[in-house]
């Protein structure tokens, strides 16, 4: 009875020590993580003990230490999130030839910064990536700093037109995702005194006044159908906010082919009598 309860107490001071272990890392105290982990010699699970020692100094770590932890526990879920962290590692220092021998190797594929990283690799070396970072770029809270790389290379290489670089703005406004908002609209027009004013206002309105302005800057150039969608979609998002200028737009989206959504916001139009009058 008495060595159970001992084994059950030392039980419960590993476990401690190993959330005290991970919490240090989180707050990237190295030398507390390194502290803990050596308290965890006989931990049960030893793959996520190595794990965390080797996170805490991840920045300085060296690529054998990476490739031998790999090696270690190959196939395992620790080893894939190890290559996840090596890779945004990769990509944020630009280590692209590691990184394209890595990245087909990332089992899970969750993390859409490490896939902008993969699109800017491949951007670097010439290629067109511009569909792929189309149906890739669709919501900016989880962009860092490997889509923001991505989203300028693009714009710099002609490969994302302005109408993409606003398509990201209303998306960043939709998401209330300030910080791509702003890079977006300095990649558009950096100078525009307009718009630097626009950037204090709170994000959805941002986005969308920046998008009204860019319809009407480019309203000669569009057919009227052209010009309805772009009224119908200025009118989608202002009516998920009840902005007042809601019925102003919705009345300009005539001829527009609707979305489900932009049917369900539509005000419905007023009766007409059979005499024809309203």
């Amino acid at each position: 009875m008495a060595l159970a309860q001992d084994n059950a107490s030392d039980s419960r001071k590993e476990d401690d020590a190993f959330l005290l272990l991970r919490d240090s890392v989180r707050r990237d105290d190295a030398a507390k993580a390194e502290f803990y982990a050596a308290r965890l010699a006989d931990y049960s699970i030893p793959s996520y003990v190595d794990y965390y020692r080797l996170k805490a100094r991840f920045k300085e770590v060296t690529d054998p230490e990476v490739r031998a932890f790999l090696n270690k526990y190959q196939g395992s879920a620790i080893a894939d999130r190890m290559r996840n962290d090596w890779l945004l590692e990769l990509g944020r220092k630009r280590e692209w030839a590691t990184f394209d021998e890595q990245f087909p190797q990332f089992v899970l594929q969750d993390d859409t910064q490490v896939k902008c990283y993969n699109l800017l690799s491949r951007l670097s070396k010439g290629q067109n990536v511009a569909t792929d970072a189309r149906a890739l770029l669709v919501f900016p809270p989880y962009y860092g700093e490997g889509c923001g790389a991505l989203i300028a290379a693009l714009a710099q290489t002609g490969q994302f037109t302005e109408e993409d670089l606003w398509v990201q703005v209303r998306l960043a406004g939709e998401t209330n995702s300030t910080g791509p908002a702003k890079r977006t609209v300095m990649l558009l027009n950096g100078s525009d005194k307009k718009m630097g004013q626009a950037v204090d206002l709170p994000t959805l309105a941002l986005a969308m006044n920046l998008a009204r302005m860019a319809l009407e800057k480019n309203s000669p150039h569009l057919t009227p159908q052209e010009r309805a969608i772009g009224w119908a979609n200025l009118a989608l998002g202002s009516s998920y906010s009840f902005a007042p200028e809601t019925a102003g737009y919705w009345a300009r989206s005539a001829g527009a082919p609707l979305s489900l959504d932009q049917m369900q916001w539509k005000p419905a139009s007023p009766c007409v009598s059979a005499t024809g009058k309203r």
